[in-house]
C-alpha cells in the first residue's frame, strides 16, 4: 500500500492544509484582561521580618524553637517534626 491522492472533499487530512497561517487579532480588552491576571496572580513577596513577626506569634512554632534550642521535649511535637528534628535549627525567630 503506499500513498494515493484522494480529493477533498474524500480527505479528512485536507482540512488542516486550509488552515490560514495567519494569528487571530487580539483585543484590547484581552490584552487588558491578560496584564490583570498576570500582576494578580503573583503574590506579593513576603519580607523576612514578617515571617519572623508571623513566627513570633505562632504557639506551634513556639514550641519547637524550644524544643530545637534545649534539644529536649521532642515528645510534644508532631512526629513530621522528630522526624527531622537533626535538620532543624533557629536562627533568629525562625525554625528552618
Amino acid at each position: 500500500m503506499g500513498v494515493r491522492y484522494r480529493p477533498g472533499a474524500q480527505n479528512i487530512a485536507d482540512t488542516l492544509s486550509k488552515l490560514s497561517m495567519a494569528r487571530p487579532s487580539v483585543t484590547d480588552d484581552a490584552k487588558t484582561y491578560v496584564r490583570f491576571i498576570a500582576k494578580n496572580a503573583v503574590p506579593n513577596a513576603v519580607t523576612i521580618q514578617q515571617v519572623e513577626k508571623a513566627s513570633e506569634s505562632d504557639q506551634e512554632v513556639a514550641v519547637l524553637r524550644k524544643c530545637i534550642t534545649t534539644n529536649s521535649e521532642w515528645e510534644t511535637v508532631d512526629l513530621s517534626y522528630r522526624s527531622v528534628q537533626q535538620e532543624l535549627c533557629v536562627p533568629s525567630k525562625l525554625v528552618i
